[in-house]
């Protein structure tokens, strides 16, 4: 296989995480969990997509749920030792969410943030067509920002939608929050 093909099977393989639900529930779920941001609501409205993730893995996440066993085994130093917390799975997963932009394009990103219309001026079209990790060595700060600004729009997109569902079960719930009785 050449380089070429190799970067694009790299890149489809980065697209395909990037797009897996599972993974992305459980990044903004890490996100939830900063309560200086979100207090206990954002974990609360979060937790039930964790729940149906967890119970329901996709392959990507059945990836990250090996890998972490099998780290906290070899920490532990004995087949079958050791423990892995939620919050290490969380953790593992945002950076098996994360670790691999570099390997898709610049205008990748751009349209997983609905931005396809960027302008030439912030952006050329040459880097646009860049991998993430050439685009790093062309411009480090653009890069920098442009993970930092991708990161943000997961998370804030995801938690939104949460917080949005919340909302909406509240008005589907309006009778019996309305006729519930008087805690005592």
């Amino acid at each position: 296989m050449t380089e070429k093909n190799e970067r694009e099977s790299a890149r489809k393989t980065q697209l395909d995480i990037l797009k897996s639900k599972s993974l992305k529930s459980l990044v903004v779920a890490d996100a939830a969990r900063d309560l200086r941001k979100h207090g206990d609501v954002g974990k609360e409205l979060t937790h039930a997509d964790y729940i149906s993730v967890m119970s329901n893995p996709d392959g990507y996440l059945s990836q990250v749920l090996t890998g972490a066993f099998l780290n906290a085994e070899n920490e532990a130093g004995e087949h079958y030792g050791g423990a892995v917390t939620p919050i290490q799975i969380l953790q593992t997963a945002k950076g098996f969410y994360f670790g691999g932009l570099d390997k898709i394009r610049v205008n990748d990103v751009l349209e997983l943030m609905g931005r396809s219309d960027f302008s030439d001026k912030v952006i050329s079209g040459n880097q646009r067509q860049m991998y993430m990790e050439d685009f790093k060595g062309a411009n480090e700060y653009a890069y920098g920002k442009l993970v930092s600004a991708y990161a943000q729009y997961v998370e804030m997109n995801g938690l939104g939608d949460a917080y949005s569902r919340g909302g909406k079960a509240i008005a589907g719930n309006l009778e019996g929050i309305l006729t519930k009785k008087k805690d005592k």
